[in-house]
């Protein structure tokens, strides 16, 4: 029998779940219609899970690790739409993506709108260490962009450089996600 990751904080998953489509809305009905998309094409919520473990090996799950975990999928959401642009993808997760449904003004714009959202909630969890690690991966995930726009097209990609660009765009969340579930405490 397969044991799956998520099964010992299935409950705050849940709730997590509950909060973070009630937070998807807008006072815009074209942005409600947006964000309901968005909403449908969830990932794993990989980045929550690590945020509810790590809180549960310090303690309890509790308000602010839930807060915690809306802020980071809304801030992780927002990179992602952010990221379609930039690549000019019109796929993730085999459905079409916002710029390619939508244009790319939007969704820079519905990008922005979930990073106003994420400003709000670290605003709510009053905890200026959650705060410092949100900036530090706001920081560098821009630099890991920025690296791999500068490196486009090089054929001669070092390892360390492709490293510190996964490291900047991908695994600094992970990184927060854990040191978040352990600052909420």
């Amino acid at each position: 029998m397969e044991t799956h990751i998520a099964g010992p904080v299935k409950k705050s998953l849940d709730r997590f779940e509950e909060k973070f489509k009630d937070l998807l809305t807008s006072k815009v009905s074209f942005a409600d219609f947006i964000l309901q998309y968005v909403s449908e094409k969830q990932g794993k919520r990989i980045r929550p899970i690590v945020i509810f473990l790590s809180s549960k090996l310090h303690g309890a799950i509790d308000h602010d690790a839930i807060q915690s975990a809306l802020v980071i999928e809304m801030f992780h959401t927002a990179t992602l739409i952010h990221d379609d642009v930039v690549d000019e993808s019109n796929q993730r997760r085999g459905e079409r993506t916002v710029n390619d449904r939508w244009n790319n003004k939007t969704a820079v714009l519905i990008g922005d709108f979930l990073f106003s959202k994420t400003l709000a909630g670290m605003v709510e969890l009053e905890n200026k260490e959650a705060l410092r690690l949100l900036a530090t991966a706001s920081e560098a995930i821009t630099e890991g962009e920025l690296l791999q726009i500068a490196s486009s097209g090089k054929s001669n990609l070092s390892e360390s450089e492709y490293y510190e660009i996964i490291q900047n765009k991908t695994a600094v969340l992970f990184r927060i996600a854990s040191q978040l579930g352990c600052t909420v405490q």
